[in-house]
């Protein structure tokens, strides 16, 4: 309760989160009613806050009085959506090559739902023909003269059904091999780092559960016996949502 207009303002100034004021009679003993608003009352309308685009990573912004939330995409988290929530699997260093059903097992560290893994190359190559010609070593994939960074690197599940990369990234056709290389425009044979594409939904994984790492034919058996014995060794991650 205030007894001037003067007091109430002053009390509005000193608060940083006060934006205007109702200013009341309650009584005939000259008090007044003081009301600290949070919001301009004489504004006719309210600033669109998202229009500076303060979120990130694809995130949507929904404009508030007086602020914003911003609702992110899968994986994502913070004010802003600028943290990716990615878990490092176990082991540490997760290694395959190209032939001999060598491919590299993971596993899941903690309980939770993962939209997709990734490689983080440490070092080694795969060798996808000819064992001693350099040029048809790559990190991730094969060489092939004709293709456009054809990648090789599958997740599967413990039986051995490929996950990940969706098909729509795979090159097809009827050979047993190739059918299954396949292209992703954010990455490379030679990408320091190899981020599959997402889940269609978000995937539960609870802890030890086993994944792999193959190449494409060592999994299918399809072309291996011309392959390197030449290993892959890279880091595995998963991004919790």
């Amino acid at each position: 309760m205030v007894i001037r207009p003067q007091d109430c303002i002053y009390h509005c100034i000193n608060h940083k989160e006060c934006y205007s004021i109702n200013f009341a009679r309650v009584s005939f003993n000259k008090t007044h009613k003081c009301e600290l608003l949070s919001t301009d009352k004489f504004r006719s309308s309210d600033i669109d806050e998202c229009s500076s685009n303060p979120c990130f990573n694809d995130a949507t912004c929904s404009d508030q009085v007086n602020g914003y939330v911003c609702i992110c995409q899968p994986g994502y988290l913070g004010r802003h959506c600028e943290i990716e929530h990615w878990i490092k699997m176990s082991p540490s260093t997760v290694c395959f090559s190209a032939r001999d059903d060598n491919y590299g097992s993971f596993y899941i560290p903690i309980n939770g739902r993962i939209i997709t893994f990734k490689l983080r190359y440490k070092y080694g190559h795969v060798n996808c023909f000819a064992p001693g010609l350099g040029f048809w070593l790559s990190r991730w994939g094969c060489n092939w003269f004709g293709y456009t960074h054809p990648m090789g690197t599958l997740i599967t599940d413990s039986s051995r059904n490929r996950l990940l990369p969706k098909d729509q990234y795979l090159f097809g056709g009827n050979d047993c091999g190739s059918s299954q290389l396949y292209s992703l425009p954010w990455a490379g044979t030679e990408s320091d780092e190899l981020r599959f594409d997402n889940f269609p939904t978000s995937m539960p994984v609870s802890v030890n559960q086993e994944y792999q790492v193959w190449f494409v034919e060592d999994l299918t058996g399809c072309n291996e016996l011309d392959n390197g014995a030449e290993e892959t060794c890279a880091e595995v991650y998963g991004l919790y949502v």
